[in-house]
């Protein structure tokens, strides 16, 4: 089977992941905002007998990167020079999006133009000649609308024909530098890597160009010799300049007049082809942004959107919930009426069906959430409420480019980190991933939502929006106290793109949704699975239990009794007091007590104790956990843990806890596999625990819950050592965080002020 390498470049928010995702048939998530894509996705699509490999590769700018996903294209850029290029290009915006399509031709890559949004472009009363376009640049053309998928067969059946590669074509004027930027590049090449201009790599052509201006090496470009010899060309190409009526001033200002080399070029091309809109199309975006981004109410309607967003995912999510729940519970009442009594009907119906039962109840409420954030971001709204929070990040150290990630950590904390790449400070990398952790995630959401529903039925939306509300309040405070720790943040303007207003469509809003579900569903057949049966396992052996009194026999004398209401609550009561015993005394009776004195303080039992590890593994385990743990008191797991003592003040410290307590497995893997520190990544799953508990603690004696709040007592011992081992870990803590966020001395040999000396192992600045 044959194979073509087909690669998507282009600038952030050009709708590449869209249209990768209607090329390969993927589910990648995509959005109306910049930055979404920080990784190389690679998809296949299978169209007879040949093979479509698609690379989406993270959006740039220019081939000179600011960010660290934007270098992604870079370390690629030899590789995609002998294969198919896409160069998607936002038709709205086409004289920025040209800037990088007219570097990729100047280094002898003839990329297809593929013009997306075309709709919009179209729409707005503006207009483009494509023949033209294809004729001026030698490149092919396509115009699509990834998002509905026009224009999208065309470029699949040109992609799998046999011979996709568009033949060599004579130069022409767009396609290359002007003539003496040209003619330096030519005459520069050979001093510095020893090949003449046809022969060499894309990549080496680049650092010819960055050598001639003065700008440092790229990263994953290859180095120079800095040799002398290439002072005298450059001498000859101000003076070829100059000579030209180009206003140089000296050697500093070539980068700038080479981008303007660029521009002439690109407006030239649109000259040529493109007719443009009227000067009101922009009129809507600017009259909602008047709104939206408003001094004084933009904040508080982007308040109102978030709390309507919880209390819509509690009243629209109840409906479906209930529905769930009542099948769980009939499908349990049917397998204990079928199945035969034993060890596997009790792992079956106590152990899974109980315990994912107690998870896939939340379901609905999840994919609310996520509507709610698919429609936010397709509208744009997400990149205005980044805006908005810049006065916000700049308290805590950040940038507002930094909500960006925080924002997207209340979906998930994994792809969050990792979109941290669009962050060009190191140290603004390090305090988001350190911060991320903190962020309550949608995996804490079905714990929040059984709790909220549990012990505060009438206001379960308000609880959950005061939970939230705690929740930033934690992120600025602690923000606050680490960038004290970092040198001063520099005062650069924070400069982020408004991607205009858009209606979410259906088909884009129904992809995510559908996708979340697969990943819910995925993740509770999988790890929450395996945690369930782990957990049943230790609630159901050792099967034999010697007990403090002969229960079965005074339950068979009560039942042999003439049948009394007294009777009868004793007997529940005999019952309930058995199958807590038996709890008490199997495996995981004893792991509770284990793990009790580190959360009696908190007012918490050992069911949630036990609880608390299975949520390494997975937060949604929690819910199901619980679900097992609780079910020999009552099937009705609210019911059995008000019959055990959990109160609504414990129920509130309990979400308190969960919503900042230690981050799960796969966000401890991605930051460790960001940072390659194993002490930053230590120290990102320890903070976020030592947190949770203080602040529980001191919640909990502020309300006097539990054991917490001993007025007229001394701590208890366990108290003690618990808090000396908070003072000890805190200490630790923060003379890790002065290292690793403080930085190190600039290099003897740099000249730059944002190169920093990296410990081995570490990551680049």
């Amino acid at each position: 089977m044959a194979s073509v390498r087909v690669f998507l470049v282009g600038n952030p928010n050009c709708g590449k992941t869209s249209l990768f995702n209607a090329i390969t048939g993927e589910r990648r998530h995509v959005g109306n905002w910049p930055g979404v894509t920080v990784d190389r996705i690679e998809g296949i699509r299978r169209i007879g007998d040949r093979e479509l490999i698609v690379s989406d590769l993270p959006g740039t700018y220019s081939l000179t990167p600011a960010s660290p996903e934007e270098r992604v294209v870079l370390d690629q850029l030899d590789e995609i020079a002998g294969n198919t290029i896409l160069n998607v290009i936002d038709a709205g915006n086409l004289e920025r999006n040209l800037f990088l399509t007219m570097q990729l031709l100047e280094l002898g890559l003839r990329p297809w133009l593929v013009f997306n949004c075309y709709d919009a472009l179209k729409a707005s009363g503006a207009e483009l000649d494509l023949e033209k376009v294809a004729r001026l640049t030698g490149c092919r053309v396509f115009p699509t609308v990834a998002r509905t998928g026009e224009g999208i067969p065309a470029l699949v059946e040109a992609l799998s024909a046999p011979s996709p590669l568009v033949p060599d074509l004579p130069d022409l004027p767009v396609m290359r530098l002007s003539r003496p930027w040209q003619s330096a590049a030519e005459a520069a090449i050979p001093v510095i890597f020893q090949q003449v201009w046809p022969d060499a790599t894309p990549s080496r052509r680049l650092r010819t160009i960055q050598t001639l201006i003065g700008q440092p090496a790229s990263h994953a470009l290859p180095e120079t010799n800095g040799t002398p010899e290439i002072e005298p060309i450059r001498a000859h190409l101000l003076q070829a300049l100059e000579s030209a009526g180009e206003c140089v001033t000296g050697a500093g200002g070539l980068p700038c007049r080479l981008a303007t080399d660029r521009y002439d070029r690109i407006s030239r091309l649109l000259k040529a082809t493109h007719k443009p809109a009227p000067a009101t199309e922009d009129h809507v975006s600017s009259s909602l942004d008047r709104i939206f981004t408003h001094k004084f109410w933009g904040i508080p309607i982007f308040a109102v959107l978030i709390a309507l967003m919880f209390w819509t995912t509690f009243s629209l999510g109840a409906y479906p919930a209930d529905a769930i729940e009542a099948g769980i519970d009939h499908l349990r009442e049917l397998g204990a009426a079928r199945l035969p009594a034993g060890l596997w009907r009790d792992l079956l119906l106590d152990g899974i069906v109980t315990g994912l039962g107690g998870i896939l109840v939340f379901l609905p409420n999840v994919l609310i959430l996520f509507l709610w954030i698919s429609i936010l971001e397709d509208s744009g709204y997400m990149s205005r409420a980044a805006f908005l929070m810049d006065r916000l990040m700049q308290g805590i150290g950040l940038h507002g480019r930094a909500f960006v990630p925080l924002l997207m950590g209340f979906g998930c904390n994994v792809p969050a980190i990792m979109s941290t790449r669009l962050l060009d400070d190191r140290r603004q990398r390090r305090l988001v991933t350190l911060l991320m952790p903190l962020v309550g995630c949608s995996a804490r959401l079905p714990v929040l939502v059984l709790f909220c529903g549990i012990f505060f039925p009438e206001r379960p939306g308000l609880t959950l929006s005061i939970l939230y509300f705690i929740n930033l309040l934690v992120l600025v405070t602690v923000g606050r106290l680490l960038s004290r720790l970092m040198p001063p943040l520099s005062q650069a303007p924070f400069m982020l793109e408004m991607p205009p207003y858009r209606l979410p469509t259906w088909r884009s809003v129904q992809s995510m949704l559908w996708d979340k579900t697969l990943h819910f569903l995925e993740k509770a057949g999988g790890v929450i699975l395996a945690g369930t049966i782990l957990v049943w396992s230790l609630t159901a052996f050792p099967r034999d239990v010697s007990y403090s009194r002969p229960y079965q026999a005074e339950i068979a004398a009560l039942k042999a009794a003439s049948q009394t209401e007294d009777i009868g609550e004793r007997i529940a009561d005999l019952e309930s007091s058995m199958a807590r015993e038996t709890m008490e005394r199997r495996y995981m009776g004893s792991l509770g007590r284990a793990l009790e004195p580190l959360v009696r303080p908190l007012g918490f039992g050992w069911r949630e104790a036990v609880s608390l590890v299975p949520g390494f593994l997975a937060k949604e385990s929690i819910v199901s956990t619980l679900s097992v743990l609780y079910k020999p008191v009552d099937k009705d797991l609210g019911t059995a843990m008000r019959r055990e003592g959990v109160t609504p003040m414990t129920g509130f410290l309990f979400m308190l806890f969960t919503l900042l307590y230690v981050p799960c497995l796969p966000t401890v893997g991605v930051i460790w596999r960001e940072t390659k520190s194993t002490g930053f990544t230590l120290v990102a799953t320890l903070l976020p625990g030592v947190l949770a508990w203080s602040l529980t603690l001191i919640t909990a004696i502020v309300a006097g819950v539990g054991r917490a709040a001993p007025a007229t007592s001394s701590p208890s011992g366990d108290t003690l050592v618990i808090l000396m081992s908070i003072g000890f870990a805190v200490w630790y803590l923060v003379c890790r965080l002065r290292a690793d966020l403080g930085g190190e001395s600039p290099c003897a040999s740099c000249r730059g002020t944002s190169c920093r000396v990296i410990r081995s192992g570490g990551e680049k600045p």
